[in-house]
């Protein structure tokens, strides 16, 4: 699990990323309630290599919880379109990187640009299996905030130092996160681009039956691959297993979209 505060953030730390000005484009985006600084070591890695990539602040992420709760779903799926289409519009190949939440988006961005050469996902949740979802439109009226546990998964537990995320959650934002799960999951059969699925095994928050929910779901998918991290948790681009990780998108990255000429050493 993130760490959560219920302080205000360090602006320069959760600040949007852009690196890179080459022709191979990543679009990385972050989870539910969390910020750009967990994609970041990704980012840097995928950077080193000569990719050029960008890590976008979700709208209503990292700032205040206030700010995430009159958002809807499709203002998190507009927001990655058109980072997409930036990338689009000056590189040749493009691909989406996205943990949890933002690997959900990552698929549904894959659905409505073509164009996209390649996704990978990190922990993404296909649907929720709790029965109070169901009473969420009810209950957002009757209790605004829920308050995550901090209870935490990480086979590295000092991992949470290098994430942040909201220390309390607007029931309405769940809310708007279950019905971009359920639109999504609508648009996997529309998915034709290839697919790396990877997943914490103690992954506590999104359970790891997902992936292969996943992989069952994407029938027009030209290429599927799924991966267990066994001893990691939810955040995979932190724990105990991220180089791994960061190897294991690059390498699929570099299959199916290619790899820059030249790699681009420093910071744009």
């Amino acid at each position: 699990m993130p760490s959560r505060t219920l302080s205000p953030f360090d602006p320069k730390r959760v600040a949007p990323w852009y690196s890179g000005s080459g022709t191979h484009g990543i679009l990385l985006l972050h989870g539910f309630t969390s910020t750009p600084i967990e994609m970041r070591g990704l980012g840097e890695h995928l950077h080193s290599i000569g990719y050029r990539c960008a890590i976008p602040a979700l709208p209503g992420h990292a700032t205040t919880p206030e700010d995430l709760q009159s958002v809807h779903w499709h203002e998190w799926v507009d927001a990655a379109l058109h980072e997409a289409d930036t990338l689009l519009a000056e590189c040749t190949s493009v691909a989406v990187v996205g943990q949890s939440m933002g690997g959900n988006i990552a698929l549904h961005v894959a659905a409505l640009r073509p164009r996209i050469g390649a996704v990978a996902t990190l922990g993404a949740p296909l649907r929720f299996h709790d029965l109070r979802i169901a009473v969420l439109p009810v209950m957002k009226h009757v209790l605004r905030w829920h308050t995550p546990g901090h209870d935490v998964d990480l086979h590295s537990p000092e991992a949470v130092a290098d994430l942040d995320s909201y220390g309390r959650w607007p029931t309405a934002a769940i809310l708007e996160l279950s019905r971009l799960l359920a639109r999504t999951e609508h648009l996997l059969p529309c998915i034709r681009q290839p697919v790396l699925l990877l997943h914490g095994g103690h992954d506590r928050t999104v359970s790891p039956s997902n992936a292969a929910a996943f992989e069952h779901r994407l029938t027009g998918s030209s290429a599927k691959r799924r991966k267990m991290y066994w001893r990691d948790g939810h955040a995979l681009t932190v724990d105990t297993d991220r180089n791994d990780v960061y190897e294991d998108v690059a390498s699929w990255l570099s299959e199916h979209i290619g790899t820059p000429e030249t790699p681009v050493l420093s910071q744009a």
